[in-house]
């Protein structure tokens, strides 16, 4: 295909020249609507308070143009439009909340009548007028069109609607003087071809400007889609750097942040503290015999089953190292801690993982629990745990398989 061809057949393509569509889908029309709302109504009631005041500064052009209707013209801007208009601002400002409520229709209906009552009432005073400059004043409307399409900025299909409502008001002007011959009746045609390019270049501007506003809220959803999906990805990464790989429990850096949490926490309310550390009887035994893998299992079935356990008693399961797991009691005192020892131990034995080598012939565990009251030394969360370790080892020294509890309750020496 030579240049020249490809050339036509882009220029012919008709998606070339059809206009983006100004509407999103049913959500995010909604949402738009929505986000638009309130900062629409404010631009409304502002613009139409600085339209009102230009519409009456008009009065001048009456006197200058009009001169034999100007007491007319003096009761319809002063004395009937602007009390209606004052009536339809403070409306808009005192009922605010409920004008916030209206359908996004309603309000562009309500702002775009007030327009087309300012051109009815210059086509009035021009109905009434015999001046030979009147036909040039129906310029008059120009104003109105701008007022509406890119003050105001009606929604695009709203600002055809009006401009659609001002042309009509035009020919209405004209039929009321069609059979009256002045001296400009030779700008008639130049004069409407003037007011509808005006009407057009306007409706291009505002197409132009709705569209942009479109697509900043569309990138703005955009990006705000992407710092969401960003910051969960960040919080999943997060929760994983948290979570022991193998057995899917917290890990230890979340176990030194939770401790170091809790023991403020607790020391502020006066409570007691109580810790337990666990270790999976004979392990090395058991890897021995079963292999790695099945090791790995093994410590994933106990780590699943102790995480249910201490769930209700809101403590925290976290993996230690290796076949080692510790549990963090806050507010929990010494005859508690024990019962949710034991309860750990037995749930372990419930399991029946097969366990040769050991004396029971399935997986056990041993636990030491150490509990004290907390001090505002942090060194003693650091002796706490040695209490809780030593408990575990003389576990370990009455056969596996048990709790032990370190002594001193009020003493952490």
């Amino acid at each position: 295909m030579s240049p020249g061809q490809a050339l036509i057949k882009g220029l012919m393509d008709p998606a070339r020249w059809t206009p983006p569509r100004l509407e999103f889908s049913t959500d995010q029309e909604r949402r738009y609507i929505q986000a638009t709302r309130a900062s629409r109504l404010t631009h409304f009631m502002r613009s139409g308070w600085i339209a009102l005041i230009c519409y009456n500064l008009f009065v001048f052009s009456d006197r200058l143009m009009v001169p034999d209707v100007f007491d007319q013209a003096l009761q319809v801007r002063l004395l009937i439009f602007t009390p209606v208009a004052l009536f339809m601002l403070a409306l808009g400002s005192w009922g605010r909340s409920w004008m916030l409520r209206l359908p996004d229709a309603v309000t562009e209906i309500f702002v775009g009548f007030s327009g087309v009552m300012a051109a009815l009432s210059l086509v009035y005073i021009l109905a009434l007028s015999q001046s030979d400059v009147a036909l040039l004043y129906r310029t008059g409307l120009v104003p109105i069109l701008v007022y509406g399409n890119l003050v105001q900025r009606f929604r695009f299909r709203w600002a055809v609607c009006f401009t659609v409502a001002v042309l009509l008001v035009y020919g209405v002007g004209y039929f009321a003087h069609a059979g009256d011959h002045g001296p400009y009746d030779v700008f008639e045609l130049s004069q409407f071809l003037f007011v509808v390019a005006i009407g057009g270049y306007t409706l291009v501007v505002n197409y132009r400007i709705e569209l942009e506003d479109r697509r900043r809220f569309d990138r703005s959803e955009r990006a705000a889609q992407a710092r969401a999906r960003l910051e969960a990805s960040q919080q999943e990464l997060d929760a994983l750097s948290r979570r022991d790989a193998l057995t899917g429990v917290p890990n230890r850096r979340h176990l030194d942040e939770y401790l170091a949490q809790q023991w403020q926490a607790t020391r502020n309310q006066g409570q007691a503290f109580s810790v337990m550390l666990l270790d999976v009887d004979h392990f090395k035994d058991f890897n021995d015999r079963y292999g790695h893998p099945a090791g790995d299992q093994c410590l994933q079935h106990v780590a699943q089953a102790l995480m249910k356990a201490v769930g209700p008693v809101r403590g925290l399961l976290a993996r230690w190292g290796g076949e080692e797991f510790v549990v963090v009691l806050p507010h929990t005192g010494a005859s508690v801690a024990l019962q949710v020892a034991e309860n750990l131990r037995a749930t372990v034995e419930a399991l029946c993982l097969r366990h040769e080598v050991s004396a029971n012939g399935v997986v056990t565990i041993s636990a030491g629990v150490a509990t004290a009251a907390v001090d505002a030394d942090p060194a003693s969360l650091e002796r706490l745990l040695s209490m809780a370790d030593g408990a575990l080892y003389q576990a370990k020294a009455a056969g596996r398989n048990a709790v032990r509890s370190a002594a001193g309750y009020n003493a952490l020496e």
